[in-house]
């Protein structure tokens, strides 16, 4: 990120954001879905975190992967509101008190059975544990590399490795049990 220094700073500084916004809000909105959050939790931890990579600008090394920075501002901002006692207890009260929607009678076949599978696969996310889903989160989603990922996540790549690896592991038998997918 550049300082925003000259005649145009601020112009410059809010064009710099607007552009890391764009670049890498989806990458991050994903990670926090597949971290457990709803939508507007979401949106919030997105949000909260750039605005938290805006104010610590200052404190970002030009060594470092930009992505693997703004991501792991995300991944931290997630875990914070994960381990917030009252919203954890207001999210699994909403959680509970949810009733099924029954699907419109207009929609297409095939988009009803995206919406299956997507519901499938977040329901399965969440009996991962946190490391879990969040190694492979920052991965698959994040579109960060192994290296990049256990940078994030604070641990050795082997471990990261492992994590993903039980992690698929644990996908393939919820999925298998489901009916998603077929036994080997």
């Amino acid at each position: 990120m550049r300082s925003g220094r000259g005649g145009q700073g601020k112009e410059r500084s809010t064009d710099d954001f607007a552009s890391l916004y764009e670049r890498y809000a989806g990458r991050a909105f994903r990670y926090a879905r597949m971290m457990g959050l709803c939508e507007s939790d979401a949106d919030d931890v997105v949000a909260e975190s750039f605005l938290k990579a805006m104010r610590a600008r200052a404190s970002f090394r030009a060594e470092a992967d930009l992505s693997t920075w703004l991501l792991t501002i995300v991944r931290n901002t997630t875990l914070n509101l994960l381990r917030s006692e009252g919203r954890r207890l207001a999210r699994l009260e909403r959680l509970a008190g949810r009733k099924q929607a029954q699907p419109a009678p207009d929609l297409p076949l095939e988009q009803l059975e995206r919406r299956e599978m997507l519901g499938a696969v977040e329901t399965v996310m969440r009996k991962l544990t946190r490391e879990q889903r969040s190694a492979l989160s920052l991965v698959t989603t994040g579109g960060l590399s192994y290296r990049q990922a256990a940078q994030v996540e604070g641990v050795a790549e082997a471990a990261l490795t492992s994590r993903i690896y039980r992690a698929r592991q644990s996908l393939r038998q919820y999925l298998t049990e489901m009916g998603m997918l077929e036994a080997e």
